[in-house]
């Protein structure tokens, strides 16, 4: 358990790795949602660095109690006992009679006293339509996530070549024949790389030291430096690919382009 008291903390996960995180408020706080880089479930994918947290709110335990005053009897003394005291006759009030109810007509049919309930005040409140919660989407696994990672390493590799940089293709691919791709980019003018056909992978192993072997459709349309028109070039291509661990990239170790006959 970590991160108690807001508190970060930190740990190493390989990449390709689901991770699922669980809650646990400290005394006096209710979880409230997960944050970051992790899904409302906590769940997520190492494909790099990620940050996830949670989010508490303080449980409320004090109660507002209300105050009372008392405020000291009052003397109170009558205007008749001034009178008294000060000799003065106090005169007597006539005693006022009590008002009877209303008397009915002669003939008339007496109403009986029905009381009228006078409308609420208050509207009825609206029900809030409640939305069920929308279910996780899995976690990625680790043979879909090595299968992104290697149709990225497809689409760098043709993204190299419009470059015309034997260096840039050599990061992809360390033992590219670099002799021959600088000979070929001296005679472009440009060169513009277009994947025809998705990868299909003939074998994948999705481990640390993992490797695989894909096959694709590539185009390229070339504008030489001397002039004349574009020239276009399909290929068949036979790609091996390996990676040392987790933390390491896919690269390629052999290529094979077969032309296809015009």
């Amino acid at each position: 358990m970590c991160g108690t008291a807001g508190n970060d903390c930190s740990t190493d996960v390989p990449s390709g790795q689901p991770v699922v995180l669980h809650f646990q408020p400290d005394p006096g706080f209710t979880f409230v949602a997960f944050t970051g880089e992790c899904d409302a479930n906590g769940q997520t994918t190492m494909t790099s660095a990620k940050t996830c947290g949670a989010t508490f709110m303080q449980t409320a335990t004090s109660v507002a109690r209300g105050t009372s005053s008392v405020e000291p009897p009052r003397s109170h003394v009558s205007r008749p006992a001034l009178r008294e005291a000060a000799g003065e006759p106090t005169p007597a009030a006539p005693p006022k009679p009590a008002p009877g109810p209303p008397q009915p007509a002669p003939g008339a049919t007496p109403v009986p006293n029905t009381a009228i309930p006078l409308p609420s005040s208050s509207a009825p409140t609206a029900q809030t339509p409640t939305v069920p919660d929308k279910p996780a989407a899995p976690p990625i696994s680790a043979e879909d996530h090595a299968k992104d990672e290697i149709q990225r390493l497809v689409t760098d590799y043709c993204a190299s070549l419009e470059t015309l940089n034997a260096d840039r293709v050599k990061k992809l691919w360390p033992l590219a024949p670099m002799a021959t791709l600088k000979m070929q980019f001296k005679t472009y003018k440009s060169l513009r790389c277009t994947i025809t056909s998705p990868p299909k992978f003939d074998r994948l192993d999705a481990s640390a030291a993992g490797g695989a072997q894909v096959k694709f459709g590539l185009k390229q349309q070339i504008v030489a430096s001397s002039g004349g028109a574009p020239e276009t070039k399909e290929m068949d291509i036979t790609m091996v690919v390996s990676r040392l661990n987790f933390q390491s990239a896919w690269q390629i170790d052999r290529l094979l382009a077969v032309e296809k006959p015009k």
